[in-house]
């Protein structure tokens, strides 16, 4: 369900060395050959083709879940279509510094990558990393979530 990709690009690298990930990115497989993708101009729907010819390193993590679950993940990732992505969101989760921040609105203030994935999922009911808000998941917490399975 879940896709990161190494850093391929001096910017996403730099992303790597704040988080201290390996990985630079995240989006939810919805179905039907496509993801939502958090990019800098908001939230889209993307072919898996395009995601594929951008990142031509990916690594593809699934949980294990229901068909329940997952139809309603990939409608709660269809229905952030649109969210903006929000530097200051981004740059508290690569900091660490979420304790104390809270996001109120982010459907309103918007989503990091990670965080968007993650609340997907918490929405449906799955905690991708139980004891951290959804919206304080960065890409190490998805990394070393035990509820992920590398697929390759």
């Amino acid at each position: 369900m879940l896709i990161h990709s190494r850093h391929e690009t001096v910017r996403n690298a730099v992303g790597g060395l704040l988080t201290g990930s390996p990985f630079s990115h995240a989006a939810v497989y919805v179905g039907n050959g496509k993801f939502v993708d958090m990019r800098v101009k908001g939230t889209k729907r993307i072919a898996a083709e395009a995601i594929l010819r951008y990142y031509t390193s990916p690594f593809i993590f699934r949980a294990k879940l229901s068909p329940v679950q997952q139809t309603a993940i990939a409608k709660n990732a269809n229905a952030m279509i649109g969210v903006p992505f929000s530097r200051s969101v981004a740059r508290i989760i690569r900091v660490n510094e979420v304790a104390g921040i809270k996001i109120k609105n982010p459907k309103k203030e918007g989503y990091a990558c990670s965080s968007m994935v993650a609340d997907a999922f918490h929405q449906a009911g799955v905690e991708l990393v139980p004891g951290i808000s959804p919206l304080r998941v960065g890409l190490s917490h998805l990394m070393k979530s035990k509820k992920l399975e590398a697929i390759n």
